[in-house]
């Protein structure tokens, strides 16, 4: 199965509504790794030159393996690199 997670919004430096929604919801599914198994592939929509600024302690840094960054132009066009 894959899940695609709009987080377009979810770094804005002064999140309200559904940017902090967003965040959290990303940042708990990041922190509780084990809530998706191995078999799932998260792909994380992101702007261009977006960056994550998750709070996580250094166990928890980075995220998981079956997790891909890409980014979402304005064109409507996703390219794969962040």
């Amino acid at each position: 199965m894959q899940i695609g997670i709009d987080g377009s919004r979810a770094f804005f430096k002064q999140r309200t509504g559904i940017e902090e929604y967003s965040y959290q919801v990303i940042k708990h599914l990041v922190e509780t790794r084990q809530c998706l198994v191995s078999t799932v592939q998260v792909v994380l929509y992101l702007r261009k030159n977006q960056k994550i600024d998750f709070n996580l302690s250094a166990d928890k840094a980075g995220l998981p393996a079956n997790w891909k960054i890409k980014v979402w132009t304005f064109s409507g066009n996703v390219s794969s690199s962040c």
